[in-house]
């Protein structure tokens, strides 16, 4: 758990000054070997396009940024969460119009 834990803070300093993805704060003190504690989140599920257009996502935004974060990750950052499918990757919807990524589960990250 602590190496995942040091994946979720590598990215999240990554994307410090990047509002595009979020990663949720991790809590130590409260994690064990077996279970990591970290922050709640809110947000739909990447693939959940009903609910996505009902709350009037920019669906075409949201796919660029998508490919944006990728990118960054990979050419910028060479450091990139290797596990995105849409049980770990979110949409924050509170901002229709600008919407951002929130990713979990970084127990697989690869670097270049």
């Amino acid at each position: 758990m602590r190496v995942e834990a040091s994946n979720m803070r590598q990215t999240k300093r990554n994307f410090k000054d990047n509002s595009l993805l979020y990663v949720p704060e991790v809590y130590l003190e409260y994690s064990t070997g077996k279970v990591l504690v970290m922050e709640k989140i809110s947000g739909i599920p990447v693939d959940n396009i009903k609910d996505l257009k009902e709350k009037d996502v920019d669906l075409q935004l949201v796919s660029e940024r998508g490919v944006e974060i990728f990118l960054k990750q990979v050419f910028v950052d060479n450091f990139f969460h290797a596990d995105m499918h849409p049980g770990n990757i979110f949409i924050n919807a509170q901002e229709p119009t600008s919407p951002s990524y929130i990713a979990v589960d970084y127990a697989i990250v690869g670097s270049l």
